[in-house]
């Protein structure tokens, strides 16, 4: 079969996430030709197409999203502006490779996945997490009753990029909620999505969001700007089986000092997992996952080796393209998709009312 001809939408060299993380993925992966980029500077397109080799060089958004040429488009702009790309290239009967958030608003998202469920291509979000062999073997392990029932659990992030006192111009989009990208959505968002795919659906949340750092300081004016985002989230909750969770994501840490811990209580053991490699994320690190037996440990989950993909951003992207190529090649369902992103969007609204409110959120 033809490689997938594939086109991504916000791949600026050294300030994007597109081509940071997807375009190398691409260029690793058999199976696909990368054949169209797009910014929103003709100067910007070029030098990504001459970079990668590229052969279409585009400005315009939804030019790249319904060209006849294209079978697969990769949506890596800011948040805002995924509503009407992705539904352009539903429309004109494409797949979709959607970054996370899908939307700003949960409406949207849900949307978007009944639009997706009626249109003849496929789509995948950006949910990596949801790919990641560690996340699956802990999930194997929990589900499969090897350590006994869970009793609760604990997750703790410290994060960077939100938060602080001082922000970059490129950051500036992080301090409104109404552009989407926050620490709930982002941080939050992943690692709940985590959770949720080793321990099941919560039930109820209740939680708290805080702005600790108000007016921070832009690095390049020295000019203070009021963030109105989060940079702090607590959350206690419920999982449907009734384990208790606690949840805390701490935004302003310094750059690369990004690290997590999960901390699951069950009947026979205790298990705690932390990143392989300090200064990564849960939806993109290799776990370090433990097994405590009373005085008994052992390892498991070992990081993977024989990936063509970079480690790190690329290789979490990577994961989630082959699956789409396999769901386009066997005309099959990919995970996660957008129906899944529709779902956690809900959740992050009900911690949002919880907040809000002061009050404990069904879910």
């Amino acid at each position: 079969m033809r490689p997938i001809r594939v086109g991504v939408i916000g791949a600026s060299l050294g300030k994007s996430w597109g081509a940071a993380a997807h375009l190398p993925a691409l260029r690793a992966l058999p199976g696909f030709e990368l054949h169209a980029v797009a910014t929103t500077r003709a100067e910007s397109a070029n030098a990504t197409a001459r970079a990668f080799n590229v052969p279409l060089a585009c400005t315009n958004a939804f030019d790249l999203a319904t060209h006849p040429a294209i079978d697969l488009v990769s949506v890596c702009v800011k948040v805002p502006h995924h509503d009407a790309i992705v539904r352009a290239a539903l429309t004109a009967g494409k797949h979709v490779y959607c970054e996370w958030p899908l939307t700003v608003e949960t409406e949207q998202a849900h949307d978007l996945a009944r639009l997706a469920a009626r249109s003849p291509g496929h789509h995948v979000v950006g949910l990596q997490g949801l790919a990641s062999p560690s996340v699956e073997a802990l999930r194997k392990l929990i589900g499969g009753g090897w350590v006994g029932r869970v009793l609760s659990a604990t997750y703790t992030a410290t994060v960077s990029g939100f938060g602080g006192q001082t922000i970059n111009t490129s950051r500036l989009h992080t301090l409104d909620p109404r552009d989407g990208t926050t620490l709930l959505t982002v941080a939050g968002g992943h690692a709940l999505s985590c959770l949720q795919h080793i321990l099941g659906p919560l039930r109820e949340v209740s939680a708290r969001l805080d702005t600790r750092t108000p007016t921070p300081v832009v690095v390049e004016t020295g000019a203070p700007v009021t963030a109105t985002a989060p940079d702090q989230l607590a959350v206690v909750g419920a999982f449907r089986d009734g384990a208790t969770v606690a949840i805390s994501v701490l935004g302003g840490a310094a750059k690369g000092a990004d690290t997590f811990e999960l901390r699951i209580v069950c009947a026979d053991a205790t298990v705690v997992a932390r990143p392989a490699l300090a200064g990564l994320p849960p939806q993109i690190a290799d776990w370090h996952i433990v097994v405590h037996e009373g005085a008994d440990t052992r390892v498991i989950g070992q990081p993977e080796c024989d990936d063509p993909v970079p480690a790190g951003a690329p290789r979490g992207v990577g994961r989630l393209y082959r699956r789409l190529a396999a769901a386009i090649r066997e005309d099959g369902t990919v995970r996660p998709g957008f129906q899944d992103a529709a779902e956690l969007h809900s959740v992050l609204d009900a911690v949002r009312r919880a907040a809000r409110t002061g009050t404990r959120q069904g879910i």
